[in-house]
């Protein structure tokens, strides 16, 4: 209709089908702190770095190697793409260091310097991080793997899966590096 206004664009949050295993994992002795959802400012993406790692492999290392309240993650990818939420988001858990209490860690299972993430997985993750992103006010800059942190050495989330800021927007978005099935 001549005149009319275009509809202003939205972001829309795609729904993701979430299993919830907070209660069915190890946890340590000493429980993570707690935050506010306002102090969510950061999505870290992550591979586990293991190819055959489960949510619950991954919480008894975490909780028994290396003295943690339990799953370094919020959530975890395995190749099947089914979503697992290990632990609640407003809790502080350990994934990224000095960033552990702004963000959200997300781990795609899976050893991304050898075999790339499928496409399962890579569908699942980019959905979850777009319910995230929307939920807690997250820029799209602020999305990034475990690697691009200021100050961070480390591979994470591997080279296989790149986290590549697209030029026509600035949005960042996973993709399969070389190599990728």
């Amino acid at each position: 209709e001549e005149g009319a206004e275009a509809a202003p664009e939205r972001v829309e949050a795609v729904s993701v089908r979430v299993r919830v295993i907070i209660g069915e994992l190890m946890h340590g002795r000493k429980a993570y702190a707690r935050r506010e959802g306002s102090e969510i400012h950061r999505i870290v993406i992550h591979h586990s770095g293991v190819e055959d790692a489960t949510a619950e492999s991954m919480a008894v290392h975490h909780v028994t190697k290396r003295g943690w309240g339990g799953i370094g993650y919020h959530y975890v990818i395995p190749r099947d793409g089914v979503v697992y939420k290990t632990e609640p988001v407003l809790v502080v858990s350990n994934h990224a260091g000095k960033y552990n209490r702004e963000s959200v860690g997300v781990c795609l299972v899976g050893n991304f310097e050898v075999r790339a993430p499928n496409a399962g997985q890579l569908e699942a993750a980019a959905a979850l991080v777009a319910e995230l992103a929307i939920a807690y006010h997250v820029p799209r800059a602020r999305i990034q793997g475990h690697g691009e942190l200021a100050g961070v050495r480390t591979r994470c989330p591997g080279a296989l899966l790149e986290m590549t800021a697209r030029r026509n927007g600035g949005e960042r978005v996973m993709r399969l590096g070389k190599g990728g099935q």
